[in-house]
């Protein structure tokens, strides 16, 4: 199969390699769209010293499933549209074990230590698929750069130390009575997104469990004060 290899800095080529065989536990995809990252640019450039050479880049996916190994739930069927978590952990590093495997020690990103998407076929673990029907598979390729920015955002917003509960459907009153009732003693709220109407906030709720909200329709910080009036 066909896909771009990038040899060194500023030297690119399209070769012939070998298309990868069906296992157990796994799913064939076949690429149909491909993001170029800024990691991509600056492997390119020479200036990623994470990255093997050669490689072949490529992580922000947009596919196809082509074929299903043994062992895969039957939810995953060819023909779906899928995008692809990039990232490993082993699950025993000090991070892992922390419950943050985002930032596992050996972690092996596709496309920086490991060969990529910009090939035909991609093989990967089914556990790393994510499908999402209402999505087209243009758009899909955009959900691992998009997560990287709300990830940067989620933590400037709550000053490093993440949110208990993040709430995405604002303005619906039984999905923020759902998130509240999960929120920790004195835990973040984060509210993503943008409503027509204002948050029918329960005061009771508030008080009761002084959560801390942080972020509004206005995308302004809330103040505890005012939900105490």
């Amino acid at each position: 199969m066909k896909a771009i290899q990038i040899k060194g800095p500023g030297e690119v080529a399209l070769i012939e390699i070998e298309k990868p065989e069906i296992i157990s536990g796994h799913v064939m995809l076949k690429m149909e769209f491909v993001g170029f990252c800024g990691s991509d640019l600056n492997t390119f450039t020479g200036l990623n010293p994470l990255a093997k050479k050669p490689i072949v880049p490529g992580h922000e996916i947009g596919a196809r499933i082509h074929e299903v190994g043994e062992e895969v739930p039957s939810f995953l069927k060819p023909g779906m549209s899928v995008t692809v978590n990039p990232y490993t952990s082993c699950g025993k590093c000090p991070a892992c074990n922390n419950l943050r495997p985002n930032a596992c020690e050996f972690n092996q990103t596709l496309g920086v230590q490991r060969d990529g998407a910009m090939a035909e076929y991609l093989l990967v673990p089914w556990t790393k698929v994510v499908t999402e029907a209402a999505i087209r598979v243009d758009e899909l390729a955009l959900v691992e750069p998009l997560s990287v920015g709300f990830h940067e955002r989620l933590s400037e917003t709550t000053g490093g130390k993440g949110a208990d509960v993040v709430i995405e459907a604002v303005g619906r009153p039984e999905t923020y009575v759902a998130a509240i009732s999960e929120a920790a003693f004195t835990g973040r709220v984060v509210y993503i997104g943008y409503a027509k109407e204002k948050i029918p906030f329960d005061t009771q709720y508030f008080v009761k469990k002084e959560f801390n909200i942080m972020g509004s329709l206005e995308l302004l910080p809330l103040k505890r004060d005012r939900f105490r009036q």
